[in-house]
């Protein structure tokens, strides 16, 4: 860290001011809310990325988005890589696969599903994954695209891959749209009359989405105590349930409508806890309300986002931030001196 930022943080701290960072990062709630006055320090333009060839990795600063650096590292290497902030480079291109695009129909009204799959790797490799494991697809070249990682960038962030590469250096937000994101945890297959109730609370929006995320794989290899992520051994794929609108006047007509699919999906989902994913923020499961939020009440979300792990989330933030400094509306909490 250096001075100036180390001044930056000084101070506002000693004047009792809350603070606020601001980062580019991949989630789906932004919030602002105090009673107190707050300062917001500026992670954004900490965005550069070193990337080393040789030893086949980059380190990047807070700031930096996923597609974004100053060194433009496609231009070094065009191959993928893995999203964490140490990144290791793979030598691969990537092979992308729209598999279904199927609709039922209601009154006129459709429901499109999608399958779109990122491999990195030679397709004649994918090809042959597919045909032993998936073999009712028929899956064959002619369903493959060959791209680089960076195109596939392009591709899943709704860029055509022949676009200029430069379109992910703006930092603008392309869409001004509002929406509400919620998100559950699977760890027992749904059962088809579920599944059909939910298509009929999808048909009654036209801007819904329900986003399936697989998990098992490597990911059930991983102890769930190893990352602050727990939902690793035992979960069948994450959902988040999404709306978008355009005109004010009708969010709470929609965050009702979200509330309600929610709740119909309850005895279908994880349970004790309710399980939820931290990047789809929501701030439905409560939220701090000073700077002495007790374990108790933040235990309300952090169990479902962290499950055993918050406790040992919120002993780390009282080690390292016990006066509570670095805090927003679902932050760890800190323990009181008593019982560190």
């Amino acid at each position: 860290m250096n001075l100036m930022f180390k001044q930056q943080l000084f101070a506002p701290r000693n004047m009792a001011y809350k603070k606020d960072s601001k980062v580019g990062a991949m989630t789906t709630r932004a919030y602002l809310v105090s009673s107190a006055p707050f300062i917001i320090i500026e992670l954004f333009n900490l965005q550069t990325i070193h990337i080393d060839i040789k030893n086949e990795s980059a380190w990047v600063e807070s700031g930096a988005t996923l597609e974004f650096s100053a060194e433009n590292p496609w231009e070094k290497n065009s191959y993928g890589h893995q999203r964490r902030m140490r990144l290791e480079l793979c030598s691969h291109s990537g092979h992308r696969r729209r598999i279904a695009n199927e609709a039922g129909a209601t009154d006129g009204k459709t429901i499109k599903v999608s399958f779109d799959s990122l491999f990195l790797g030679p397709v004649e490799k994918l090809l042959l994954l597919m045909q032993d494991k998936f073999p009712d697809l028929s899956l064959d070249h002619s369903n493959c695209t060959e791209m680089s990682w960076i195109q596939s960038v392009m591709y899943f962030a709704g860029f055509p891959i022949s676009e200029y590469l430069e379109v992910l250096l703006k930092r603008t937000q392309p869409s001004r749209s509002f929406f509400k994101a919620k998100s559950d945890n699977v760890t027992q297959p749904i059962s088809q009359a579920c599944l059909e109730g939910l298509w009929q609370r999808l048909l009654e929006v036209e801007t819904s989405q329900l986003i399936l995320t697989p998990y098992g794989g490597r990911m059930s290899e991983i102890s769930d105590s190893e990352t602050p992520l727990p939902h690793r051994n035992g979960s069948i794929f994450a959902i988040q349930y999404l709306v978008t609108w355009d005109d004010d006047k009708e969010t709470e007509k929609h965050i009702s409508w979200m509330r309600r699919v929610y709740a119909y999906m309850a005895s279908h989902v994880s349970k004790s806890p309710r399980a939820a994913y931290l990047n789809y923020r929501d701030l439905d499961l409560g939220r701090n309300h000073d700077a002495n939020t007790s374990y108790a009440q933040a235990s309300i979300w952090g169990l479902k986002y962290f499950k055993s792990n918050f406790r040992r989330l919120v002993h780390v933030k009282t080690l390292v931030d016990p006066g509570n400094f670095f805090r927003n509306e679902q932050s760890i909490p800190v323990l009181p001196s008593g019982q560190k």
